[in-house]
């Protein structure tokens, strides 16, 4: 089980003491320290014994007392690259040899260095392995690296003389409680630097216009990779989705402080791959059984021809809900799934329906009025128990009755409808508020 990045505050270290092997000397002769003239490493799958000697501090023929192994061993460990570092030792007179027995963490988690532009990722990549061995974006899922990780860079950024600080962050899912990203940030005076100008490299089919206009969400604000990687996903892949490009695609973003826009920020371009426009050629749904496909493609109301836009499809998609919950199917979804022609720029769409239980009326609880209001209210509800539920019903009646008078106020209705899958009825609560 990956342990806890927010509980974790460092890594532990085993520490493995070997015998002293000395000749006949007294306590008195024990030398304060011996030469380093040996180091093996034992455990090591990815790391050679080179780049563990490395990451430890250590140089061949250094001066190396007894006591300054603990502290190796805890430098190690608190990298973040190793579950368990021990260490065994053997003395001569004058010499030690040293053992590292170590197990690796496994390499589960991207980095991205969210606002790092005065270097390409690759200058990052390399800069850093010069401290971590073989770093390749990817790193294990504790504290301890996200720490030594954030020094590195602070390093990097000192030499090039860039003033700020490196602040980390995690991008976790929620559902599944796990991190998917590790996420640096360069922050400070002058280090948040704005973003001057937006370019799409390879757009054709959509207006520079238009695009740009959508690019005011990052115009102006400090550049966050993460952040535009969002837009790119969200905004503009629907710009391209709404007319017809559905398998249009944006990489990642690049940055560079900015050569002629006059904010003193950075220019991000974004590489767009558009594909082809697809039409709208026919709908094919499986799964309903209560409602005919005839009355769903009206409701969804896409033609053959039309270009094929998703917002579009996804508002049809919503009638056709509708339409199941007069019938009382409250629980209805349905996802769809283009099956494209490249060579006749048409998509069928196949509809794939999931419509669950017919659902009929149950308890109606009414809050927040005198209990002579409610009564009246309830005399004028006209859906009885047992009747199949009719979704439009509560629609129509929460606009013939948005409002109530109350302790000499006027309060608003707020509905809720809860299925209640044993019986398959469903309650409606009316409050006033």
């Amino acid at each position: 089980m990956p342990r806890s990045l927010l509980a974790a505050v460092a890594l532990l270290w085993c520490v493995s003491l070997g015998q002293i092997r000395t000749q006949a000397q007294t306590p008195a002769q024990v030398p304060a320290s011996f030469k380093l003239t040996k180091i093996d490493v034992v455990g090591a799958k990815r790391y050679t014994t080179a780049e563990v000697t490395k990451v430890s501090g250590l140089e061949m023929g250094q001066a190396i007392a007894v006591a300054d192994l603990d502290g190796v061993a805890r430098r190690l460990a608190s990298i973040g690259l190793f579950t368990s570092v021990k260490y065994q030792y053997a003395t001569t007179a004058t010499d030690m040899a040293l053992t590292l027995s170590i197990e690796e963490e496994a390499l589960t988690t991207p980095v991205v260095f969210d606002n790092f532009v005065w270097f390409t990722d690759d200058e990052l990549t390399g800069l850093l392995r010069q401290s971590i061995p073989q770093f390749n974006g990817l790193v294990p899922s504790n504290a301890g690296i996200s720490a030594f990780l954030s020094r590195e860079l602070e390093k990097i950024l000192a030499a090039r003389k860039i003033a700020g600080r490196v602040e980390f962050s995690l991008l976790t899912d929620r559902t599944a409680r796990t991190v998917n990203r590790f996420i640096f940030s360069v922050t400070g005076a002058g280090a948040a630097l704005g973003v001057c100008a937006v370019r799409f490299d390879g757009a054709q089919a959509v207006d520079n216009a238009v695009l740009q206009e959508a690019a005011q969400a990052l115009k102006g604000k400090a550049y966050s990779r993460s952040f535009t990687i969002a837009f790119a996903n969200g905004t503009l892949t629907q710009l391209y989705r709404r007319r017809g490009f559905l398998k249009a695609s944006v990489a990642p973003p690049n940055a560079a402080p900015d050569a002629g826009g006059g904010c003193g920020g950075v220019t991000v371009t974004l590489p767009v791959s558009e594909g082809l426009a697809y039409a709208w050629d026919h709908a094919e749904w499986i799964g309903n059984t209560a409602v005919p496909a005839k009355e769903l493609n009206t409701a969804l109301a896409m033609k053959t021809g039309d270009v094929v836009d998703v917002a579009r499809i996804e508002t049809g998609l919503g009638l056709v809900h509708e339409i199941y919950g007069k019938r009382g199917y409250v629980t209805q979804a349905a996802t769809f799934v283009p099956k494209l022609d490249d060579a006749a720029h048409k998509a069928v769409f196949e509809m794939t329906v999931t419509e669950g239980p017919q659902f009929v009326m149950g308890a109606l609880e009414i809050g927040g009025l005198s209990p002579s209001d409610e009564a009246n209210l309830r005399r004028k509800w006209r859906l009885r128990p047992g009747a199949v539920y009719d979704a439009a019903y509560l629609t129509q009646f929460i606009k013939e009755n948005p409002v109530a008078s109350a302790g000499g106020g006027v309060r608003r209705l707020v509905a809720a409808v809860i299925p209640v899958m044993a019986g398959h009825q469903v309650t409606v609560r009316l409050d006033f508020k």
